[in-house]
């Protein structure tokens, strides 16, 4: 009856905006952990890792950043002992309309290179480069992120936005 179509067209659009998500989701995952994490290795010359900047930022994905270490100092007393590092970390956000990406100088402390860093601070980082409709590459956009298409042939210039924002710290 009417009531039959009514609940299944309610059930197929529930789950369409689940997969929605789970889409975004993913495209938050790959540009990060893909896209981000080679610009960095290309900008840094290092390896990008995910679980060096602490957990989940509250404001982006719903994923630990992935991060360049640039600095470690290691404090001791005579009863404990603090790795102190400083970090470069990418995270990222997705709408139905934009991939975003989100840079953060990040600074961790861990008891011993062992254990799992405790973020103690994550200051975000104005990104430079192509606005949003390609025109003027080098522009200072007014946030901390750059809004790109998440295209192969993007990575060569997300690394170029990486090596401005580096150079501002």
């Amino acid at each position: 009856g009417p009531d039959g179509v009514a609940l299944r067209e309610t059930g197929v659009a529930r789950a369409c905006g689940d997969v929605c998500e789970a889409l975004r989701a993913c495209a938050e995952l790959a540009v990060v952990y893909g896209m981000g994490a080679l610009a960095l290795g290309a900008t840094f010359g290092s390896e990008a890792v995910a679980d060096v900047c602490g957990d989940a930022l509250d404001d982006t994905m719903n994923a630990p950043p992935v991060g360049i270490l640039l600095d470690s100092t290691v404090a001791r007393d005579d009863k404990s002992l603090a790795i102190r590092r400083t970090l470069f970390a990418l995270s990222g956000a997705a709408t139905a309309s934009a991939l975003t990406v989100h840079a953060y100088a990040v600074t961790t402390t861990s008891a011993s290179t062992s254990s799992a860093p405790v973020r103690t601070g994550a200051t975000p980082v104005a990104l430079a480069g192509p606005r949003p409709d390609g025109t003027a590459a080098g522009t200072r956009h007014g946030g901390t992120a750059v809004r790109f298409r998440a295209t192969l042939d993007e990575a060569g210039d997300l690394a170029a936005v990486l090596r401005a924002a580096y150079a501002s710290l």
